[in-house]
């Protein structure tokens, strides 16, 4: 029998199903009920794709992996996400465990039921086709929950795990980025670093106090232990050295234990100190631009070594030479979104290098470029004057650049420092705009006199008659208590005590030779 129009009962009546599973489904109330009611038990499940595409056991730990979507933790999410990307794994999301039988029959009970009773309100029908009704009813729902809702669900189940991972990850990444760039600096002291390496030779360089390279040489262990040695005893005599700063990449094991053996035999000197260096872009640093100027008569080989050395002397200023995606701050920082990950990772390195702040006479345009209201430009053509004119003498003469206008000054000063200024303030973290609050504090509490290292004295405290001084100079209490301290202790480096970043860890020569079996 034909319907009116074409088709068969049976044909209309599943159009009529669809309808009403479609209409159910999109509804938002429906929609937010079977969320609530089953994104606890929606579970991600992943296996193989096949037996062999896995070769490397790379996702070994997905082989056979089953959790709750939202306990999934930000590195598991990746996980899955690159193993799919890269067809070794596949994956689903589930609502419930068990069979997929079971698990939708748990679905129908929940939601179903639900969805039923809400159709079915203020709904007359025939008490002859009331029966024929509630059953095709069911059935539309059953279809719709399985072809429609269920899908829906577990594609923004997954997004919103993948949303969740990145932001997890962002924030892991700027934590670890924060901890490299922030370490405390070995001040005064040169270094010698070693970047390991077998067939190649372990490069050998020193630097002085302030990262100027002293020597640079190629030593071969595993070839002669003992002219190693030598090379090595002769440099840290000749340039008075005795830290020494080891690159953890490949042969690094080695390298260590070479040094250990040859201070246990007396070959090199049981005063050194060792610590090991994260490598991390090391090799990118070396084949920039930016090593071949500062390093034009050194191989691109020999570079890395020296970059390893001036990491451990000053590592802020150092790291910011390198793409922040390249130090390695996480295992899954390419699974992210690039602009996102770029974003947060300039934003760490922008508030690392305005805490610390730089000398305005020293500073390579690699740092200058993060200062607050300065670019690639300005640091460039800030370089460039200095490089001109000599050193800036004040902080107000930064004005004389071209390209740093009265509101990038404005920004920029206060993390500027400029030592050997004749206006003492310079070297604070105190901003031009409170020189006239800082002057008028110095003479309220040290009566004008010099106390110490400080512009003040140690325990100098804001009386009340100080800070209603400082509320007529339109200092608050904020920027009153951080002039205090900027001036208690002008030549203090955050790094050192403030940041909670622990130090990088030496062993003594003596301690290694102690592990030599």
């Amino acid at each position: 029998m034909k319907m009116l129009g074409g088709g068969t009962p049976a044909e209309a009546l599943e159009g009529a199903r669809d309808i009403v599973a479609e209409e159910a489904m999109e509804d938002p109330d429906l929609r937010a009920f079977a969320r609530r009611v089953l994104s606890s038990d929606a579970a991600v499940t992943t296996k193989p794709r096949s037996k062999t595409s896995d070769p490397n056991n790379a996702f070994t730990a997905y082989h056979a992996f089953s959790c709750t979507v939202n306990r999934l933790r930000p590195y598991q999410t990746l996980a899955i996400a690159r193993g799919d990307k890269e067809k070794v794994l596949s994956f689903k999301i589930q609502v419930g465990f068990g069979e997929k039988d079971d698990a939708a029959r748990r679905v129908q009970e929940r939601v179903g039921t639900a969805v039923e009773k809400k159709l079915s309100e203020n709904v007359q029908h025939a008490p002859q086709t009331i029966g024929l009704w509630a059953q095709q009813r069911k059935t539309a729902i059953a279809d719709g929950i399985t072809r429609l809702l269920l899908p829906a669900l577990e594609r923004e189940w997954w997004k919103e795990a993948m949303d969740r991972a990145e932001q997890g990850s962002l924030e892991t990444f700027a934590t670890n980025l924060r901890s490299k760039l922030l370490q405390p600096p070995v001040k005064g002291k040169a270094v010698m670093a070693i970047d390991p390496g077998f067939k190649a030779g372990c490069k050998v360089a020193v630097v002085n106090a302030t990262g100027e390279v002293l020597a640079s040489k190629t030593v071969y262990p595993l070839r002669s232990a003992k002219d190693a040695s030598a090379t090595l005893s002769a440099l840290l005599q000749e340039h008075a050295c005795s830290a020494i700063a080891l690159g953890n990449g490949h042969g690094s094991r080695e390298a260590e234990h070479f040094i250990a053996a040859e201070v246990k035999a007396g070959r090199l000197p049981d005063t050194i100190r060792v610590t090991i260096v994260d490598e991390a872009g090391a090799s990118v640093y070396s084949a920039s631009e930016i090593a071949a100027k500062e390093l034009s008569t050194m191989d691109v080989t020999e570079r890395g070594a020296v970059s390893l050395a001036r990491r451990v002397q000053d590592p802020l200023s150092e790291l910011v030479k390198v793409d922040p995606k390249s130090l390695g701050v996480g295992l899954y920082q390419h699974d992210i979104n690039a602009k996102h990950l770029e974003k947060q990772l300039r934003d760490v390195v922008e508030g690392a290098v305005n805490a610390v702040g730089v000398d305005l006479n020293t500073a390579s345009p690699s740092l200058l470029q993060y200062i607050a209201g300065l670019h690639a430009g300005t640091a460039s053509k800030i370089v460039a004057h200095r490089d001109t004119h000599g050193p800036f003498p004040s902080r107000a003469s930064l004005s004389k650049v071209a390209g740093v206008g009265p509101k990038a000054f404005q920004q920029a000063a206060g993390f500027l420092r400029v030592y050997g200024s004749a206006n003492p303030l310079d070297a604070t973290s105190v901003h031009p705009e409170s020189y006239k609050a800082a002057k008028a504090l110095i003479k309220k509490v040290s009566g004008g006199a010099k106390q110490g290292a400080g512009l003040i004295p140690e325990g100098a405290q804001a009386s009340a008659d100080t800070r209603k001084e400082a509320q007529e100079l339109g200092v608050g209490d904020a920027t009153l208590n951080d002039i205090l301290d900027a001036l208690r202790h002008p030549d203090r480096d955050p790094r050192d005590t403030l940041l909670g970043i622990a130090p990088p860890t030496f062993r003594s020569g003596k301690a290694l030779a102690r592990d030599v079996g």
